[in-house]
């Protein structure tokens, strides 16, 4: 009977070694198995995240085109032309007018251009509700000589946009575009034709794109601000570096460093407005020196990852207690016959 003991507790051990051995193997090859399907959704996500960026950008991009080629063609039409101050207003009306992707457009000169023996003269057309409106920018109150809107394009001689701004409740950005004349054998600045963009309609576009179930997309300017962050309104018209030096975040100042310097990139992120880990993809909006980022959950691509993983770990478990169970008990019903036959 002591032997039969020993012959049980033998094959119980043995039996659990058995089954230990395959469990290890089994967890082995699911190791595996999820590091390469990982690291395959990994770079699922930056082709995504990138096709994403890509695809955003260019829709942007042929609005901002579209949009300064106003400007442009003001220009350009001023500076081939001689124009009375009501021809001028009506060019820039008229362009108001029949563009939906401005909300407004100023001819801003120097001091004494128009032959009007006038120093201040910029008149400005908008269109707060739909209905085109004048504003006159050529007033001592508004010295607009000193605006970076005015003093950028002329000092760098060529169009500058402008670091977004709230104006009338409104996020803004605005375009602004030299021209010359050619006066007593020189090429003179005379002035800046502008154009202002609502920026809702761009917030409205981030705010539509869909990454999984939380993630979104936003807009650094060149200077770091954000620009239509749908998931956290309040860090709208506020800097990157603002956010991350308030917060001591290191990752957060970092990246901002690379999109503002028009670099295309996938990193970590920590989302303070989804408070979990993410992953960012991001690349430059070149037209403006903008940079647009997407960001990816981490937990979210990788849910169906984790469930299949867990599925083939539970069932390969169960089948494997399974047979543990069918051999300890064909082993002990062996031993029995066996002990029975040679008792006899």
């Amino acid at each position: 009977m002591d032997k039969n003991r020993i012959g049980h507790g033998f094959i119980y051990k043995f039996s659990l070694y058995i089954i230990a051995c395959a469990v290890i193997v089994l967890l082995l090859v699911l190791i595996y198995d999820y590091r390469v399907s990982e690291n395959a959704i990994i770079d699922n996500i930056k082709n995504n995240g990138g096709t994403l960026a890509a695809a955003t950008l260019n829709e942007i991009n042929t609005y901002f085109n579209t949009a300064q080629q106003i400007p442009q063609d003001i220009s350009n039409t001023l500076e081939s032309c001689n124009f009375t101050q009501k021809e001028m207003m009506g060019l820039l009306k008229t362009a108001v007018e029949n563009c939906e992707e401005i909300y407004g457009a100023t001819i801003a000169f120097e001091p004494y251009m128009t032959g009007e023996n006038k120093y201040f003269f910029g008149p400005h057309f908008y269109k707060p509700d739909g209905n085109v409106k004048y504003l006159d920018f050529g007033t001592e109150k508004y010295n607009y000589f000193t605006l970076d809107w005015y003093t950028g394009p002329k000092k760098m001689n060529k169009g500058v946009w402008s670091e977004p701004y709230f104006a009338e409740g409104k996020l803004m950005v605005t375009y602004s575009e030299p021209f010359y004349k050619n006066i007593d054998g020189k090429r003179t600045f005379c002035g800046v034709v502008t154009c202002d963009i609502d920026l809702r309609w761009l917030e409205k576009l981030l705010g539509d794109i869909k990454v999984f179930n939380t993630g979104y997309a936003f807009i650094l300017s060149s200077k770091g601000v954000f620009i239509g962050r749908k998931n956290n309104e309040a860090d709208l018209g506020k800097g990157i570096f603002v956010v991350a030096e308030s917060r001591g975040d290191d990752q957060r100042r970092e990246l901002g460093k690379k999109m503002t310097s028009n670099r295309v990139g996938f990193d970590e992120y920590y989302s303070y407005s989804l408070g979990k880990k993410c992953f960012v993809s991001y690349a430059p909006l070149k037209e403006t020196g903008w940079s647009i980022a997407v960001i990816i959950p981490q937990d979210e691509p990788f849910s169906d990852l984790y469930i299949i993983t867990w599925n083939i770990f539970t069932i390969g478990a169960g089948g494997y207690l399974f047979i543990l169970i069918l051999i300890i008990m064909a082993i002990s019903g062996f031993l029995r016959v066996n002990f029975y036959i040679r008792k006899r």
